[in-house]
């Protein structure tokens, strides 16, 4: 709501919206109301204590009663100031007022969808609130006196005009519930953290012994020789005893082990040491970079030396096995059991170990095994209702997201429910490379990677907003220190990235990771093609984004008429680095149509009268036991 009498300054009134509170300008991206009254000299803002989560609903609600302004976010007071007073406009200019929906004066405009708004003419209590947000999720409007307008949104041509450099009105949906009554949400972990930390998920693994059925996990040795197939990283006696080594300790807990070895003939490949992450800019820089802390490097040009040698002295043959120490390093929980100095690591697990080695294979690592068995679901069914003579019981998705029975070769396992085929991108090229030293790396963008076929494709930038080497940047040059080449003008540099699956797309979700800070968010990207099956491109412009959120592209099906096989994205900005690209298709895709969905065995004690279990053959997840 602002004042559109004011020449000097469009930033009278209030906005409610997202934006950055990051210095970079193109990070940490939160809820904010700003705020300016008649007589004040500049604009309050208060914003979330966190970033938003990108494609989740939200009720916001903002007050102000001429002294104390408040945000709620879901019903909760997140911010709060009394730094402005008084009336918002004055008896002037109150017939100046306009309000906008979707976008601010400044053109600033908004990615995303709304669903219901109301003015109220008096200040609304938390108590309120939190009743309104509830009204609203139940779809009920109700007149009062305070309102100034409720808007549903359902007829915007009458009660909205668009703005004078829009050619149209926003684009109505409509959108309908599940109609399921239990609250699937589940909270994404916390960094660093998986599904496997959520208390109810490894106590069901600790509890249920069929969670933890056998398992045969499937690994690769690349094993290098030189160009004569001598000298090679590994010897055949030691790959076969590591082997053994694994099978012994871990099959008592019903996991055993699979092996591929790939050997490669190649002398210089062979006496390189390749140190993931370390840039030559990190090496003496005054701080200890762990990426970069190697005897190669000085151990990282002396940053590293007093506190390297204080830690291992402290760690040696101190009668615990440290990881640090430790030459046979591998995942925390894949730890085989011996260091170099004593045998003090042990090759047996405690039952929590067991459980959560059992989830992470089921959960987080699918691919590391060769099965089509879904995996379970590791949240207790809940009751969602009940009368004299039933109850109907309703169980959570599975949190692997595979709703579809899984055959090989089959575009099954990409499919979700309503027969949504979500996709990474499966290959990626640069026909117009912008740095000639061969450093060239499109395929930090692809999901599927160069050397395993372990991978999912999701994206894995650790530190978003930070260089990084597993994406796809147009200087990928090893020396930083040089000056990259500019990439030509106007198109700019461009990634091709292919889908294994040509879709009828409703969205479009890339990550881009980082932007040189010489570059503005709003301009680093200046173009996003599709391309079509039928050879067309449809251009979608130039697109605004956060480093540290995946930029979602809700994709106008009225335009929508063939298939994307694949998107270009063009850049001016030599750094700017892309993590991945993922293409989600219109509900009932033809790609998902004939796909079998999972079954659902549904047990109880005492058992069923009509046998001992029931069936489930459907996307439901619901039952009713009468």
């Amino acid at each position: 709501l602002y004042d559109k009498c004011s020449y000097t300054t469009l930033d009278r009134g209030w906005v409610l919206g997202i934006n950055n509170v990051s210095d970079q300008g193109n990070r940490d991206p939160r809820y904010f109301f700003s705020l300016k009254t008649d007589r004040a000299r500049k604009v309050t803002t208060i914003t979330d204590h966190h970033s938003y989560l990108p494609n989740q609903w939200v009720h916001l609600a903002i007050t102000y009663d001429g002294r104390l302004m408040k945000m709620y976010v879901n019903g909760a007071q997140v911010a709060a100031s009394r730094e402005q007073v008084g009336n918002i406009f004055s008896p002037l200019t109150l017939k100046c007022k306009v309000l906008m929906l979707g976008g601010n004066a400044l053109h600033q405009n908004y990615r995303g969808y709304v669903e219901h708004f109301s003015l109220w003419r008096t200040i609304r209590s938390q108590k309120e609130i939190l009743m309104d947000m509830t009204l609203v999720a139940h779809e009920v409007d109700v007149p009062l006196p305070q309102l100034v307008f409720q808007e549903t949104l359902l007829n915007v041509k009458s009660n909205w005009l668009p703005m004078k450099d829009s050619p149209r009105l926003p684009l109505t949906e409509f959108t309908s519930h599940s109609g399921y009554l239990l609250d699937t949400s589940l909270e994404p972990p916390l960094c660093g953290q998986t599904v496997c930390d959520n208390v109810e998920v490894i106590t069901s693994y600790n509890r249920i012994p069929t969670f933890r059925h056998r398992k045969v996990v499937r690994y690769r040795v690349v094993n290098i020789y030189d160009d004569h197939h001598r000298n090679p990283t590994i010897s055949q006696q030691q790959i076969e005893f590591q082997h053994r080594q694994l099978n012994e300790a871990f099959s008592p807990y019903n996991i055993s082990w699979e092996i591929e070895v790939l050997e490669i003939n190649d002398s210089s490949l062979r006496d390189r040491l390749i140190l993931a992450n370390c840039e030559i800019s990190k090496i003496g820089d005054e701080s200890c970079d762990p990426e970069c802390n190697h005897t190669l490097t000085g151990f990282d040009g002396g940053d590293c030396r007093h506190v390297r040698q204080l830690s291992f002295n402290k760690k040696k043959q101190n009668g615990v096995c440290d990881m640090d120490c430790n030459s046979e390093n591998a995942e925390p929980w894949l730890q085989e059991g011996h260091s170099d100095v004593d045998d003090d690591c042990t090759n047996s697990f405690t039952p929590n170990q067991v459980a959560r080695m059992h989830c992470y294979l089921d959960l987080v690592y699918q691919s590391w095994q060769h099965i089509k068995k879904p995996a379970p679901i590791a949240i207790t069914p809940q009751i969602v209702d009940r009368t004299e003579t039933s109850v109907t019981l309703e169980w959570f998705p599975p949190i692997d997201r595979h709703f579809f029975e899984r055959e090989v070769g089959s575009s099954c396992e990409l499919c979700g429910e309503e027969r949504i085929l979500v996709q990474y991108a499966s290959s990626a090229s640069s026909p117009m490379p912008c740095d000639p030293s061969g450093h060239w790396s499109p395929r930090g963008a692809e999901g599927q990677p160069q050397v395993t076929d372990l991978d999912k494709g999701h994206p894995d930038v650790e530190q978003p907003c930070k260089p990084d080497v597993r994406t796809w940047t147009p200087n990928s040059a090893v020396i930083k220190q040089t000056v990259p080449p500019a990439c030509p003008e106007p198109q700019g540099c461009y990634l091709q990235l292919q889908f294994q699956y040509p879709v009828i797309p409703e969205s479009l979700t890339i990550w881009v990771t980082y932007v040189s800070p010489e570059w503005d968010s709003k301009e680093a990207i200046n173009d996003i093609k599709l391309l079509m099956v039928s050879g067309e491109n449809i251009s979608l412009g130039p697109q605004n984004f956060f480093c540290d959120i995946p930029m979602t592209i809700r994709l106008d099906m009225e335009k929508m008429k063939d298939e994307v096989r694949g998107i270009q994205i063009y850049t001016l900005d030599e750094q700017l680095e892309i993590d991945a690209a993922m293409i989600t298709s219109v509900p009932q895709s033809s790609q998902c149509k004939k796909c079998q969905p999972i079954h659902y065995k549904v047990s109880r004690n005492p058992p069923f009268q009509k046998g001992p279990s029931f069936l489930i053959s459907d996307l439901s997840r619901t039952f009713v036991d009468t």
